[in-house]
């Protein structure tokens, strides 16, 4: 830590124009590390012997749910529910009458209730082949509930469940609940889709037949209830009505597996792998756009081959014209995760990343600054923060203390953008499956293009500060962040008076980084309490 002498920007206000007067002082110089510990330190942490966490929701309080698989503790699976803070408010069951065992398969947030579609047993059957829908308020209590049992389901799994809409579970904009899955019918693999309104009534049903033996591929839903969905080879626009189908269009190859689909402004994008008929996996992604009744093809664009290599991941910004893919090589060890950011219009390649080792990328989040945030572990809880170049700024890592069973099921950023995960991790000896969430402060996300932009301070009042500051520049401020003399930054956010509620940070020195449209600001802050 050194001392050098900078300048500050002070507003002055003169023939009601602002003007920008530099005023030196004295500032101490920080290096930022990358955060890279064995355990990253968290807001909080919350553990519980109850199995995997599965999926999580957030409600508009920042109320935190999280679904375990019950592999340990009563063996049924249940819901909890987590303060802002960390404090757990019930852990509840929610198994209908005559059934042993429930699988949580996707769940959504809204309208103050929260919607479940789950796949449940009883004791004379071998699997988990009935369909159950739940409608639970944000106290726990059961509203309703509905088991169709003449239908045989498998399972369509949904962690990333967004709000009004998952894979395989849709809240449309009349509040009607929309659901998907697969059912046997003498072999032939049938692809069903049913609507019921918001009292669990059924009021549309469509069903497509795929084939023999054949497994259906993830499907997407629109606000209004048109859904898109991925058979072999293929995909399908249904419309909302369910009445029939508007367009089936054509994948890479009819052996094509697809793995994703996301579906934005009338561009439809599918990432599917291919293992039949080729000697290594084959990824494509696929751009499509629909014009109504019909489709018309962009580009089928390769994105990987080799042995072992395969993505699973995609999260699409057309703001920034990006689509990215995440999956792994497991030929040999260690191994290897890539990331990939592509052209959105060409299907291009924009970068690759394969530097690191560790778990799977279980899903793919945006950071407040439009950078990428993969998620995942197998060893550890993991998640990866890359910059605008392709590169990882930050890393965070949670480290099970009896072992190395651990990683990320799902992950979601609150409304204050801090970070959330939650999974699996080695907690006990004698039982691994801890269900584990922990919630973090993220980075400001540095890009090579930002710090290539000139540097320049700000000011900060009061000096010191205890509870709140304010800061005079020359631009608008998109994000604001404080970092300790370890590298621990802790994101902050500015009111439209810039005011900065700095109420949550321990006392100490920190370096401000403040991003603008043009520049990166900095200054010293210091806090006391």
């Amino acid at each position: 830590m050194g001392i050098s002498v900078s300048f500050i920007f002070v507003i002055h206000k003169q023939t009601n124009m602002r003007k920008l007067i530099l005023i030196p002082f004295l500032s101490l110089l920080f290096t930022v590390h990358t955060v890279n510990a064995q355990n990253t330190p968290a807001l909080w942490k919350h553990s519980c012997n109850c199995g995997a966490m599965e999926m999580m929701l957030l409600d508009t309080n920042q109320n935190v749910y999280i679904f375990n698989d019950g592999s340990n503790s009563n063996g049924i699976s249940s819901m909890i529910k987590l303060s802002p803070s960390g404090g757990q408010y019930f852990n509840n069951t929610y198994l209908p009458a005559g059934y042993t065992a429930m699988q949580f398969n996707n769940s959504i947030y809204k309208n103050g209730n929260i919607y479940i579609a789950a796949n449940v047993s009883n004791a004379s059957q071998s699997q988990y082949n009935h369909l159950c829908l739940l409608k639970i308020d944000t106290l726990g209590n059961l509203i309703n509930q509905l088991v169709i049992d003449t239908v045989e389901t498998t399972r369509l799994i949904g962690i990333k469940s967004q709000p009004f809409y998952s894979y395989g579970l849709h809240i449309d904009q009349s509040n009607n609940i929309h659901t998907s899955f697969i059912k046997v019918n003498a072999g032939l693999s049938i692809y069903s889709f049913l609507k019921f309104d918001s009292n669990l009534n059924l009021i549309a049903q469509f069903h497509d037949t795929l084939g023999f033996g054949v497994y259906p591929g993830p499907c997407y839903y629109l606000p209004n209830g048109t859904v898109y969905y991925a058979g072999p080879g293929s995909i399908s626009k249904l419309n909302f009505n369910y009445a029939s189908k508007m367009w089936t269009a054509p994948l890479y190859s009819s052996f094509a597996d697809p793995q994703m689909i996301h579906v934005e402004n009338g561009e439809v994008f599918v990432l599917t792998k291919q293992l039949s008929g080729v000697p290594d996996p084959v990824n494509v992604l696929t751009r499509i756009l629909d014009a109504g009744v019909i489709y018309i093809n962009s580009y089928d664009t390769i994105t990987a081959e080799g042995p072992n290599l395969y993505f699973t991941q995609m999260l699409v910004d057309l703001s920034n014209n990006a689509v990215y893919l995440a999956g792994n090589n497991s030929n040999l060890p260690p191994t290897k995760r890539y990331v990939n950011k592509h052209n959105s219009m060409d299907g291009s390649i924009v970068w690759r990343d394969s530097s690191f080792a560790g778990g799977m990328i279980q899903d793919l989040l945006l950071s407040p600054q439009k950078n990428v945030i993969a998620v995942g572990g197998g060893n550890n809880f993991n998640v990866w923060f890359y910059n605008a170049q392709g590169t990882i700024n930050n890393t965070f890592v949670y480290d099970g203390p009896c072992g190395s069973n651990d990683g990320i099921a799902a992950a979601r950023l609150d409304a204050f953008n801090r970070l959330i995960v939650t999974g699996s991790s080695c907690e006990n000896n004698n039982t691994i499956n801890y269900g584990t969430t922990l919630k973090y402060n993220i980075p400001i996300i540095t890009t090579g293009s930002s710090e290539a932009q000139v540097s320049l301070p700000i000011s900060i009042s009061p000096v010191p500060a205890t509870t709140e500051i304010y800061l005079s520049g020359g631009e608008n401020l998109h994000s604001i962040a404080s970092i300790d003399v370890t590298g621990r930054s802790f994101e902050l956010t500015m009111d439209g008076d810039n005011r900065i509620d700095i109420s949550m940070i321990p006392a100490g020195i920190y370096q401000l980084v403040a991003h603008g449209d043009k520049h990166v600001y900095k200054g010293k802050l210091l806090v006391t309490r």
